[in-house]
C-alpha cells in the first residue's frame, strides 16, 4: 500500500509538470544561476524544450536527468528557488508575499516526498525557513531550519537562514551563537558562514573577530562586498575615537 501511495504520488508529479511549475518566463541570469542539474532538468520538460536554453544543454546530459531518480519531479524546487530570489528582490510587500508563497508551495510539493538524506532535503529546508522568514512566520521558519540542522548539521545554509530569522526577532546572541555552531559543524569550511559570522561581529562592534572571519570569507572565495565595506566602516570609526 505505501509503495502504490509513493507511485501515485510521483504520477501526479508528472500530471503537474506544466500546471504547477514553471508557470513564469525564465530569465537568462535566472537560468545561469540555477545549479546544473536544474539547467538539465528545466529542458526535458514541455516549456523547456520550447525555451532558447534548449542549445545549452547536451540531449545525453539532459537524458540522464530526466532518468535519474534522484530527480524525479524536481522542477517543482527549480521554480521554488527562482521564486525565492524573485521575492526577496521584490520591493512590492504584497507582490513579494505572492513569491514567498509560491516558493514555499513549490517547494512544499518537493518536501513532503523526499525523505531525509536526499542531497537536496537540506536546501529544501533552508529554502522553506527563508520564505516562511518572508512572509514573518517565524513560527514555522524555525521548526523547518531546526529540522535541516538537524538531519544535515554541516549545511551551511541552514545556519544562515536561522541567523536571519533570529536577528529578526532581536535575539542576536542567539543568532551569533547559532553561525558558532555552524561554523564548529563545518570545521570552518563554509565562506559563508564566516561571512555571516563577520557581519555579526561587526553588528556587535567586535572589529578583531569580524576581521578574523572576514579574511577567512574572502579566503575561502566568498564573492560579495559586503562585509569588508561595513567592517572598513566600523575600522574607521574606531580609529577616529582613538585619535
Amino acid at each position: 500500500m505505501e509503495m502504490a501511495a509513493v507511485l501515485f504520488a510521483f504520477s501526479l508529479l508528472s500530471l503537474a509538470e506544466g500546471v504547477f511549475a514553471y508557470d513564469f518566463t525564465l530569465s537568462d541570469r535566472e537560468f545561469a544561476g540555477w545549479p546544473k542539474w536544474c539547467q538539465e532538468l528545466y529542458v526535458t520538460t514541455d516549456v523547456g524544450r520550447r525555451s532558447p536554453f534548449v542549445a545549452r544543454i547536451s540531449r545525453d546530459a539532459a537524458e540522464r536527468a530526466r532518468t535519474n531518480p534522484q530527480l524525479n519531479g524536481f522542477w517543482h524546487y527549480c521554480a521554488a528557488m527562482v521564486w525565492l530570489e524573485r521575492a526577496r528582490a521584490e520591493p512590492d510587500p504584497n507582490r513579494a508575499e505572492y513569491m514567498y508563497r509560491k516558493t514555499i508551495d513549490e517547494t512544499s510539493f518537493n518536501y513532503a516526498l523526499t525523505p531525509s538524506g536526499h542531497f537536496l532535503r537540506g536546501d529544501m529546508g533552508a529554502t522553506l525557513g527563508l520564505a516562511y522568514r518572508g512572509v514573518k512566520e517565524y513560527d514555522k521558519a524555525m521548526e523547518f531550519l531546526e529540522k535541516a540542522i538537524h538531519e544535515e548539521p554541516t549545511h551551511p545554509q541552514s545556519y544562515t537562514a536561522m541567523y536571519l530569522v533570529l536577528r529578526d526577532l532581536g535575539r542576536n546572541d542567539e543568532a551569533r551563537e547559532i553561525l558558532i555552531r555552524g561554523n564548529e559543524a563545518t570545521k570552518g569550511k563554509s565562506a559563508e558562514l564566516h561571512y555571516f559570522l563577520g557581519l555579526a561581529y561587526v553588528d556587535a562592534g567586535d572589529a578583531a573577530s569580524a576581521r578574523k572571519h572576514a579574511d577567512q570569507a574572502y579566503r575561502l572565495g566568498y564573492p560579495l562586498p559586503g562585509l569588508k565595506n561595513k567592517l572598513d566602516r566600523l575600522e574607521a570609526a574606531n580609529r577616529a575615537k582613538t585619535e
